[in-house]
């Protein structure tokens, strides 16, 4: 996996940039205070077309592995803050509701983008294998109310304000920080 740390162009942290078998993943945090991961797969896509774009991140990835495998911890742990393992793996009864919404009965985290209408946005699935994390990209057949899909990839949006997954987004926040103040190495802008 290539890993490279773009200095953000709003000053706050850095982009993070993922590749690895011909697919590129960015961490983003964006102008409007929101997180984004994105991916693509280097071809054109239409907009409204069902489309799926897998991201493999391996045991052999090291740091990178970690910080996925935190992150999916942490959230199906209910671990918010990040300071204490919940052992007993009980959702509290306030975050009852988006945690179902959020993890499904196998375990997996289904992110639907927080950029607008449920039933329109784009979704990331993270799915625990053995020794790996498959990160699947779904980019549904349905047309947006307001804006466009991206035809360079799939975005996935983690709003700080308002997400429909709140408190959980808080997880997704910590994971970009971590990668933030790792030494990975970094690359100026031009």
């Amino acid at each position: 996996m290539e890993i490279e740390k773009i200095p953000s162009a709003i000053g706050n942290g850095c982009d993070i940039i993922l590749k690895k078998d011909g697919k590129t993943l960015g961490i983003i945090f964006a102008r409007v205070l929101d997180l984004y991961m994105a991916v693509s797969d280097g071809n054109k896509m239409p907009r409204n077309e069902y489309k799926e774009i897998d991201f493999d991140i391996d045991i052999d990835d090291g740091y990178v592995y970690t910080l996925f495998d935190n992150l999916y911890n942490d959230i199906i742990n209910c671990n918010i803050m990040g300071d204490k393992p919940n052992k007993k793996n009980k959702v509290e009864n306030h975050m009852l509701h988006e945690y179902n919404l959020l993890v499904d009965k196998d375990k997996n985290i289904n992110w639907v983008s927080d950029d607008g209408i449920f039933e329109e946005e784009d979704m990331m699935k993270i799915s625990k294998l053995d020794n790996s994390y498959k990160l699947t990209f779904i980019r549904t057949d349905k047309r947006r109310s307001f804006g466009f899909k991206s035809p360079e990839g799939i975005y996935i949006r983690f709003s700080n304000s308002g997400s429909r997954y709140s408190p959980f987004n808080v997880v997704f926040m910590r994971m970009y920080q971590e990668f933030n103040k790792s030494n990975i190495m970094e690359r100026r802008l031009k």
